[in-house]
């Protein structure tokens, strides 16, 4: 149901003022409310980012991903990507390699007694970058 390959946009990437900002798209099959969203994970060029220096853009709003629970009625269409914002390593290099993963909540597919599907999407993508380090 879902399709790693198409999880991250390719040449979406940016950095600026020690940033790095990328494209993401939902990894499902039909649009989800923010809330299912359970987690997101970053590494960049290898290293962890820290879960509270994640954010990912949506509908307008900046969020870390400890406040997705409370987004229940804000939708993340699946025809609309986000952006995901990370601190950037600062470094001279042309490229950034990163690893993302997404754990979405399925709110209406049970696999048990009050337990809801959770499908677990990873993609590492390497990002070509002019003037990395600014």
């Amino acid at each position: 149901m879902t399709n790693e390959g198409f999880l991250v946009v390719p040449d979406s990437a940016a950095v600026e003022g020690g940033t790095l900002t990328y494209r993401v798209r939902l990894p499902w099959y039909r649009s989800l409310p923010l809330s299912a969203v359970e987690d997101i994970a970053v590494a960049v060029d290898g290293a962890d980012v820290p879960a509270d220096r994640i954010r990912i853009r949506v509908n307008g709003g900046e969020y870390k991903t400890k406040d997705l629970h409370e987004r229940w009625e804000d939708i993340w269409f699946i025809q609309d990507e986000a952006t995901i914002v990370v601190p950037d390593p600062g470094t001279d290099a042309p490229e950034r390699s990163v690893m993302t993963r997404i754990a979405l909540r399925s709110p209406y597919i049970m696999i048990g007694p009050d337990t809801p599907l959770v499908t677990h999407s990873t993609k590492t993508h390497t990002f070509h970058l002019e003037g990395a380090a600014q």
